[in-house]
């Protein structure tokens, strides 16, 4: 929720917000995380005082057609557990990852486990040019690290 907040209280000239709750969108495969996302961001708009209700949350499908100004992609199933790595589930469905990442007319936050969403051949390209671009922020590439105890306990989407 720390990306929600940050850009709700981006502020332009005048002191004035310049994006509110209805220019973002927040995808996520699963419904579950949806409803766990609202309930999240319930607590956000009560800080922050705008009217969350107008902020999109929904899954890839939901988003199929639609357009926001910032679209923040969550992927959740990005946790390796028991050897399954290379099950990626929704995540991994191209075309899916085609619909999320398209969404976004100005800003596209995605947050997930690099490490594994590079398992996936659309994932590594779209992170590698992330990288290149300089729109890459977070864990650092498994050549750079070796071990991701640290760097991924400091990391938190309940803030």
């Amino acid at each position: 929720m720390k990306y929600v907040r940050k850009v709700l209280q981006t502020h332009g000239k005048k002191g004035l917000a310049t994006i509110s709750p209805s220019d973002i969108g927040i995808i996520t495969p699963y419904r579950k995380q949806v409803q766990k996302i609202r309930k999240a961001l319930d607590r956000v708009g009560k800080d922050l005082k705008p009217d969350m209700n107008s902020l999109k949350v929904g899954t890839v499908e939901e988003f199929q057609g639609q357009e926001r100004r910032v679209i923040m992609v969550s992927t959740v199933r990005s946790v390796e557990k028991d050897k399954q790595s290379d099950n990626l589930g929704f995540v991994k469905n191209e075309k899916r990852f085609n619909v999320a990442v398209t969404r976004a007319k100005a800003l596209l936050i995605v947050v997930g486990n690099p490490r594994l969403l590079n398992k996936d051949p659309a994932w590594k390209k779209f992170i590698q040019y992330c990288r290149d671009e300089g729109g890459y922020t977070g864990v650092p590439p498994a050549e750079e690290d070796g071990d991701l105890t640290m760097p991924l306990a400091a990391l938190s989407i309940d803030n």
